[in-house]
């Protein structure tokens, strides 16, 4: 018979709930960012969407995060009788499974500098951009741009070109080494299979 006293509390975010409140500010928020993009004009209303949506995903990720990171785990492992060093007022939990059941962990919780081909894959985009957009931009309009236009269009186009290609770079290296250490393990977990 199992008891309920003894299974660790669900941890991870809860499905997200909605009341009528937030219902109504989202669509006010929605109205008036309509507003303003009519008043503006695509370009800054564009510009203004984007610095909103950056900050958002800042704010939700910090607190989901901070929410994960509260409601972690961290001590199904650990004998009843010891507490974590981090966090005293913890409630102290059994040892439920051995340290084999869990999956080990990842690089991704390993703090690390960034690679010095990531920031010089990321320069080179933007550089690549930057240019590609003055050309453009030169095509575009061969009669009325000059350096001045050029410059500001190519510099705006490298800085877009450089976070982009930081970002598809750095999810591309963080795929490739969280599927390389799943493989590694699961060919890991297939030896000690194969010798028991």
């Amino acid at each position: 018979m199992v008891q309920h006293d003894s299974l660790p509390p669900r941890s991870g975010l809860g499905p997200p709930r909605f009341g009528i409140r937030a219902l109504f500010t989202i669509m006010t928020i929605v109205g008036a960012a309509i507003v303003i993009w009519q008043w503006v004009g695509p370009a800054v209303g564009m510009s203004l969407l984007m610095i909103a949506l950056v900050l958002f995903a800042h704010v939700a990720g910090n607190a989901m995060g901070s929410r994960l990171r509260d409601t972690a785990p961290m001590d199904w492992h650990r004998p009843s009788g010891e507490e974590h060093s981090q966090d005293a007022g913890r409630l102290k939990r059994g040892a439920l499974c051995p340290d084999e059941h869990f999956a080990p962990v990842t690089h991704l919780s390993h703090r690390v500098p960034l690679a010095r081909f990531l920031l010089i894959a990321t320069a080179c985009g933007g550089l690549a951009s930057g240019l590609a957009g003055a050309w453009f931009l030169h095509w575009l309009y061969p009669r009325t741009a000059n350096w001045l236009t050029l410059l500001v269009g190519g510099c705006a186009t490298g800085a877009i070109g450089a976070v982009f290609s930081f970002w598809l770079l750095s999810l591309a290296h963080v795929f490739l080494n969280a599927w390389w250490q799943a493989h590694r393990h699961s060919e890991g977990k297939k030896e000690l299979e194969a010798r028991d």
